[in-house]
């Protein structure tokens, strides 16, 4: 007895097929659909990682800009260096947290 494929619609032998979230699905396209769940986790720890590392470098950038501005107000002299620099931390931070919410 012979079953049709669901995913690529060939004809297969039975014992070749097996039932996956209610469709019928032949040995090859049963790997393939496991390594793309693979593959999808795989980016989406890969988007999580970098997240956590930018995240991780807008704080220590906006850290590094509140420390280089207070310097210079002491001095009596605004520097427009740490505000890039302040920017900076809230662009990664915001870009971080994109990531993370994927």
């Amino acid at each position: 007895m012979n079953a049709m494929c669901g995913r690529c619609h060939r004809v297969v032998p039975v014992a070749e097929c097996e039932a996956v979230a209610g469709v019928v699905m032949c040995r090859s396209c049963k790997e393939a659909s496991v390594n793309d769940a693979e593959a999808d986790a795989m980016v989406r720890e890969l988007a999580h990682s970098t997240g956590r590392r930018q995240i991780a470098i807008g704080i220590f950038l906006i850290a590094a800009g509140i420390a280089l501005l207070a310097v210079g107000l002491s001095l009596g002299s605004f520097v427009v260096v740490p505000v890039g620099i302040l920017a900076a931390g809230v662009v990664e931070l915001v870009r971080g947290a994109m990531r993370l919410s994927t």
